[in-house]
């Protein structure tokens, strides 16, 4: 199915003319060096320490090239020839900078086959992409054409849309100055306010009501938020369910919408050795609607969960005005106390004091040498902009900040539940002994209905030891080899020296912090161990 956001004229060109333009005129870049038309289907975006062809494969796309250029040529009010394109690649997606020969640029994103449900992940990101633009103040690009179905004449799911103003949040940032960069905090709060106040039928993700009429449960929003009637809330595509075995999105309910609930739990992890904590673990979100803070902090919100300098653009100059919000692709409606994070670029730095205490430098900062009263500031000057937007958060969205606030014990429980197929159940078992340890602390009124006898923590606490020591082997290699879970590379690194690092870094810990495991212990619990 193919979606015009503007009626598009009788083309100006045929394939075969169109296939010799791009062989002839149409330069193909990626990171400033030209590159071949084949190239721009493969992943080019770095190496992988381990499984590299699997990963690539993932995220390698074939398209029709003459297709999406004749296309992107004829959009806007006047047809123009793509006569460049840039590959801008991330993990889930390959956007092209496509410029035209009348100088205006738009960017074509194709989805990757890690991205998520097919259909629905492209359906559900123009569909917010829409309301956002529709019913809010928020800048986003506009959508020009889009399909999410495979089946058209580029070949593959895409969205065309107009290159986002302004400049990345990152390139201007060291030039700002502090006022400039706590107006950026300030809109950010304002933006994230106004986010806050939509209110969602259900958990799921957002669609256009015509473009999922075809699934059996859907949730329609209210009049106060879509007047228009367009949109509603439907499943999930959430990577996860996508990578569950036996999970296709569409000839199940397992992916919602919910109304209520937790939308993740049941289908997490079928293993036999994982259902009695699981069922454990269900045990307590059948209970958790009794806590009433945490009840009021659940309702359904739709929330960007990846706000860092890349996806923020601000208007160049002294001004400093966010101008658009890029990479909305699986933003979902969720519990509010699970979407609501700090902006990546305002996370609390280590040894950051929530509530309304004041950041200081070391009292032993003028003993300190050059070099670490330049970490002592930079530490400084960052818990400064984190308090800004914290103290802003609760002047200006209360309701945010109490979310945000939520106790992490909570938050982990879901988190621990997504995670039980990867890591297992050792973190979720530790996980529900602090809910059982701190029930009445936690808001909660009688008994924990989960117990667990002396016996049972004692023999937890042993494994819980073991999952430690292969937690911290992993954490130490990907640290120190600055990667991660993936053993994703950039494409900026010696690959061949990032290589040769494993495996000195490999032997370092076998020699110096082995506590007594054996090489091969070891071995098993490093995570680049197939790269050895």
């Amino acid at each position: 199915m193919l979606h015009l956001h503007r009626r598009v004229g009788k083309a100006f060109m045929n394939k075969t003319q169109s296939s010799v333009l791009l062989t002839r005129l149409v330069s193909i870049t990626c990171r400033g060096k030209i590159i071949s038309q084949e190239n721009l289907f493969r992943y080019t975006n770095g190496r992988f320490l381990v499984d590299e062809e699997n990963q690539c494969r993932k995220r390698n796309v074939r398209f029709d090239i003459s297709s999406l250029c004749e296309l992107v040529g004829n959009l806007c009010e006047t047809a123009s020839p793509v006569i460049a394109i840039d590959k801008l690649e991330g993990g889930f997606s390959k956007a092209l900078l496509m410029k035209r020969a009348d100088g205006t640029e738009l960017v074509a994103k194709i989805p990757c086959r890690n991205a998520g449900l097919p259909y629905y992940t492209t359906a559900s990101e123009v569909a917010v992409l829409h309301y956002i633009r529709e019913h809010t103040s928020i800048p986003v690009p506009k959508v020009l054409a889009w399909s999410s179905s495979s089946t058209n004449p580029v070949g593959a799911e895409y969205i065309v849309m107009d290159k986002a103003s302004g400049v990345q949040a990152f390139q201007i940032w060291s030039d700002l100055d502090g006022l400039a960069r706590l107006s950026v905090i300030k809109q950010m709060v304002d933006i994230e306010r106004e986010m806050a106040l939509i209110r969602f039928p259900a958990f799921g993700h957002l669609y256009h009501t015509e473009h999922i009429s075809d699934y059996t449960s859907t949730f329609p929003l209210d009049s106060f938020v879509d007047s228009s009637g367009k949109f509603c809330i439907g499943p999930s595509c959430d990577r996860t369910w996508h990578t569950q075995v036996g999970v296709s999105g569409q000839d199940t309910n397992i992916n919602g919408p919910y109304p209520t609930g937790n939308p993740r739990l049941s289908p997490v992890a079928e293993p036999a050795q994982q259902i009695k904590v699981l069922e454990t673990a269900a045990k307590v979100m059948e209970i958790l609607h009794t806590n009433k803070r945490l009840c009021d902090l659940s309702i359904p919100l739709l929330w960007h969960t990846d706000l860092h300098m890349g996806n923020i653009f601000l208007s160049p100059g002294d001004s400093a005005q966010i101008v658009s919000i890029i990479d909305w692709q699986s933003i979902c409606v969720g519990p509010a106390f699970l979407q609501i994070r700090w902006p990546v670029f305002l996370e609390p730095p280590a040894d950051y004091a929530l509530g309304f205490v004041k950041p200081k430098l070391p009292e032993n900062f003028d003993d300190l040498d050059a070099i670490n009263q330049e970490i002592a500031n930079y530490k400084f000057k960052k818990a400064n902009r984190t308090k800004a937007y914290e103290t802003a958060t609760f002047l200006n969205n209360k309701f945010a900040h109490n979310a945000r606030n939520v106790h992490e014990i909570f938050k982990e429980l879901f988190v621990r539940c997504d995670e039980a197929s990867q890591d297992g159940i050792i973190p979720l078992r530790d996980c529900l002994i602090s809910i059982s340890q701190s029930w009445n602390e936690l808001g909660f009124t009688g008994s924990p209905p989960i117990q667990f006898s002396p016996e049972e923590l004692e023999a937890h606490r042993k494994d819980y030891d073991e999952y430690q020591e292969w937690h911290n082997i992993q954490r130490f290699a990907r640290e120190y080899l600055d990667t991660d879970a993936e053993g994703w590379i950039s494409p900026e690194v010696d690959f061949e020296k990032k290589l040769q690092q494993n495996r000195e870094l490999f032997e370092l810990f076998v020699k110096q912090m082995a506590n007594g495991r054996t090489r091969e212990e070891i071995k098993q619990a490093w995570p680049f161990a197939a790269a050895l």
